[in-house]
């Protein structure tokens, strides 16, 4: 019997990870409730776990996020230590800015990974119960977090 070597690009190529994949809703919820990191790794894995064809993207806006927090701290540490009264009335919107370019990078993954999750279902994909992994997240995420971006900031000074 001869297999067909014909493949549809933006089908899902098996995964040894693939009974983690989940909706991307939950990745996206996590951000918002856990932490942005550790939303973002779960991103990163369910990506993984799908067989998205936009992987290596999705990893590489991950880490742009990782960056962009680590830079975003940094400046925030540097305000606070200036002590300069007149940027305290500012602070507020200043990490604003920060959640919003968050939650920015979270929507760009949500979009990336909603099509290939729908292939992936469509094609037969079984997906697991993420209301643990978002329990973990809403314990923990803010340590997963501040562990992460410590060890940056250790790494940079």
């Amino acid at each position: 019997m001869k297999v067909s070597t014909y493949k549809i690009i933006d089908e899902p190529t098996p995964s040894p990870i693939s009974r983690l994949a989940t909706n991307p809703m939950w990745p996206l919820l996590a951000v918002m409730l856990a932490s942005p990191i550790f939303g973002w790794i779960w991103f990163v894995v369910n990506s993984i776990a799908i067989g998205s064809p936009t992987k290596l993207k999705e990893f590489l806006m991950a880490c742009v996020g990782v960056i962009f927090l680590s830079v975003f701290y940094i400046y925030l540490g540097s305000l606070n230590q200036s002590g300069d009264s007149g940027i305290s009335e500012y602070i507020d919107y200043i990490r604003l800015a920060g959640v919003i370019v968050s939650i920015s990078i979270s929507y760009y993954l949500f979009v990336a990974q909603q099509q290939p999750f729908g292939l992936y279902e469509y094609f037969g994909g079984t997906t697991m119960n993420a209301i643990p992994i978002l329990v973990v997240g809403f314990l923990f995420g803010n340590k997963v977090q501040s562990f992460i971006l410590t060890s940056i900031l250790q790494v940079i000074a």
